[in-house]
């Protein structure tokens, strides 16, 4: 199997179709055996490597993972964010000590002996989770509860608990992450050498939805560190939350006088390699490989992986020759007698549908128009008047927001004010199915305000019944002379529509990953990238017809969209 280091993170590709696995966490640094230090090297953290020792310097512990549950304040605080899991420092003879990794509290590695002494214990754990949507709940374990916004946040910090859904089904995110491992001891041989300081406990992040149930969860400890006769610092143990196993930190490489001991490889991160006064440098743990079946998309700028197959090697970045614009769909608004720049689209597996998802990119400018109504993608019958689902932006806000009539009965109505921001691309998805709706932005859910319906009422495609006609840019009423109306005014690309519900993992890839990347094609109906034609490239063939008027602009490429780029074998 071939692997490609990078910055400290490793990720391993199984097939060219891009099945991957990525490791929890990062390696730890190596040690030295020359200088004034003979130290040992930083254990890795949960958000970078450890650092190699010097000749004056010791490791350092590699960075914690910011803490990305909106809202909570665990972890060690610095520049606004919240950060968990920092590596332990390496331990050294006479030298200077490094330093510790940000963060590392929660789940971090115990920083490396000096001299004849053992290693620091690791930290223990955390098990973070954010109920996204309104749900009957209770709780063991005597989880830290506190609110952000509608949402409750859930810290578990004992030992055992649980989260027990009573009912419905509710969305989680979570933040997994394991204890940390302990520093390598150090028995004094040659003067008292440093030994390798602990890696940070494994960290999982994500969403999933859960139905009525309990869930367990459990908080792993911290590894204890090695002793001062010059044994290797313990793993740390795993932090697990329903399915989800974050893996314990790699114990720190020990100094054992003539004997040469590696770092423990942690399920999480490595521990750092111990100095020698023998001609040999310690070297670090590496983070442990877990296998998924999914191109990871959640990684660090920098991640890279090889295809096994091809021996081609992506890397993770903005991309390097991408061009500094990208053209897209421009809509202006028109009204009825002047509407000339509209792509009607067939309606072949639109008509009917009841379940499914749309996704977008759209870049609203400054309203300088009269019509607060702008629609993005509609269905209408041609048999009865008002009776239409038009998604887009509705009165004047710039928030989402969705119409959908059944002749002239309104069916569900809402806003979400003020979820996009002017002159930026923002992304979008819609979701629906019998159960409800529900709006995306910028791979967050926002909460409507609804003047017609719930989010419990089901409005999509098929709300209209046969829908005959649907368009892109606008809604078109055929009852009433076939003019049409709402018409969007902004810039609009990478237009998909699913047969399925997304989730939450799969939302956040489609935001992770960008314009410039190619889509999930699991159940996609259609993808109108509306960058030179309204052609559909999904394979479906349901290429749309652009009407006169309709012109692609370009508009620069936001700063920091990333993608995986090939860059050779």
């Amino acid at each position: 199997m071939a692997i490609t280091y990078h910055a400290g993170r490793r990720i391993q590709a199984l097939e060219s179709d891009g099945t991957s696995s990525t490791t929890q966490g990062y390696d730890g640094g190596n040690g030295l055996s020359i200088g004034t230090t003979y130290g040992g090297g930083g254990g890795g953290g949960a958000g970078g490597a450890g650092t190699d020792c010097t000749s004056s310097t010791t490791g350092n512990g590699g960075i914690g993972f910011i803490n990305n549950i909106s809202g909570s304040t665990t972890g060690e605080s610095s520049g606004g964010n919240y950060y968990l899991g920092g590596g332990g420092c390496g331990g050294t003879y006479a030298g200077n000590f490094g330093v510790d990794g940000l963060g590392a509290a929660f789940g971090g590695g115990g920083n490396g002996g000096y001299r004849q002494s053992g290693g620091g214990n690791g930290t223990t754990g955390v098990v973070i989770l954010k109920l996204l949507t309104s749900a009957s709940f209770s709780t063991s374990g005597s989880p830290a509860s506190t609110t952000s916004g509608s949402h409750t946040i859930l810290t578990y910090t004992g030992a055992t608990g649980s989260l027990i859904i009573n009912s419905g089904t509710v969305d989680v995110q979570y933040l997994v992450l394991a204890g940390g491992g302990g520093a390598g001891g150090n028995n004094g041989h040659g003067g008292g050498n440093g030994s390798g300081g602990g890696g940070a406990g494994g960290i999982l992040t994500g969403t999933l939805s859960l139905t009525a149930d309990t869930y367990s969860v459990t908080v792993g400890t911290g590894g204890a560190g090695g002793s001062n006769s010059g044994t290797v610092g313990t793993n740390g143990v795993n932090s697990t939350f329903s399915t989800l196993t974050a893996l314990g930190g790699g114990g720190g490489a020990p100094n054992s006088g003539n004997t040469y001991l590696q770092a423990a490889t942690g399920g999480g991160s490595g521990g750092g390699g111990a100095g020698f006064t023998l001609a040999q440098n310690g070297t670090g743990g590496l983070a442990y490989v877990t296998v998924t079946d999914i191109r990871p998309t959640n990684v660090q700028v920098g991640s890279r992986y090889e295809e096994t197959d091809t021996r081609k090697i992506y890397n993770y970045t903005a991309p390097a020759t991408a061009p500094t614009t990208t053209s897209h769909f421009e809509g202006h608004g028109q009204q009825p007698s002047a509407l000339s720049d509209t792509i009607d689209i067939p309606t072949t597996g639109l008509s009917n549908l009841a379940t499914g998802s749309v996704s977008f990119w759209i870049y609203l400018e400054t309203e300088s128009t009269s019509n607060g109504d702008y629609v993005v993608i509609s269905a209408s019958n041609d048999t009865q008047a008002s009776n239409e689902f038009a998604l887009g932006f509705v009165g004047h806000v710039t928030g989402v927001g969705i119409i959908s009539r059944n002749n002239g009965s309104g069916v569900c109505t809402f806003t979400c004010p003020s979820s996009l921001t002017r002159n930026a691309w923002n992304h979008v998805v819609y979701t629906n199915n019998s159960s409800g709706n529900k709006v995306y932005v910028n791979g967050s859910q926002v909460t409507p305000s609804y003047s017609v319906g719930s989010a419990s009422t089901s409005a999509f495609f098929g709300t209209v019944g046969t829908n005959n006609t649907c368009t892109i840019g606008a809604n078109k009423d055929n009852v009433s002379g076939g003019y049409y109306q709402w018409g969007f005014d902004g810039n609009l690309q990478q237009l998909l529509v699913y047969s399925a519900v997304l989730t939450q993992a799969e939302i956040t890839a489609l935001y992770n990953n960008g314009k410039y990347s190619e889509p999930s094609t699991t159940n996609l109906l259609r993808r109108y990238e509306l960058t030179s034609n309204a052609n559909d490239t999904s394979g479906n063939g349901h290429n749309g017809t652009a009407t006169a008027g309709v012109t692609y602009t370009s508009l620069a490429i936001p700063e920091g969209s990333k993608e995986w780029q090939e860059i050779g074998t």
